[in-house]
């Protein structure tokens, strides 16, 4: 049922966090040379002051990209679960946390990436870091015209 708009927002949802994936989340460059560090949802990439990639570490930045996916997938899974509305209800749920989740462990891993590199100096969340919060507008929207649905249901079954 992809015409309902809940479905719309949970395939919204779904894209926001997928391209996330693409996108950094969070820049921190020298402003004297070219090195700079960038968060993204799998891991932070190292520039050198060259402008070259220097190095990439994984654990435990991977953790937010992870949680993202799960929720891609899930608020997929969502979409085709139209005919259990108390199940897309669940799912919705679930998905708020592993956003909440996931947005959490990349301020917090970008904060402790800040006081790496360059205390003195602040890095930039940029456009990447905007699809994870609009996912979550996304979903707690179609939660609500879910939740709507189920009333609509159950007014109707109470006049019968």
């Amino acid at each position: 049922m992809i015409q309902r708009i809940q479905s719309v927002l949970l395939l919204l949802m779904s894209l926001c966090l997928l391209g996330s994936h693409a996108l950094p989340l969070w820049v921190k460059q020298n402003p004297e040379t070219t090195e700079k560090f960038v968060l993204k949802t799998y891991g932070v990439l190292h520039y050198g002051a060259d402008g070259q990639f220097a190095d990439y570490t994984a654990w435990p930045y991977a953790v937010s990209g992870v949680l993202f996916l799960v929720a891609a997938v899930l608020g997929l899974v969502s979409i085709f679960q139209y005919k259990n509305r108390l199940n897309q209800i669940k799912i919705g749920a679930l998905n708020s946390l592993l956003m909440g989740g996931g947005l959490f462990m990349v301020v917090w891993r970008a904060t402790a990436a800040n006081e790496a590199f360059m205390p003195e100096i602040y890095g930039d969340f940029v456009l990447g870091m905007s699809l994870p919060i609009t996912a979550m507008v996304f979903n707690i929207i179609a939660n609500r015209f879910i939740r709507r649905d189920e009333n609509m249901v159950r007014s109707a079954d109470r006049i019968r």
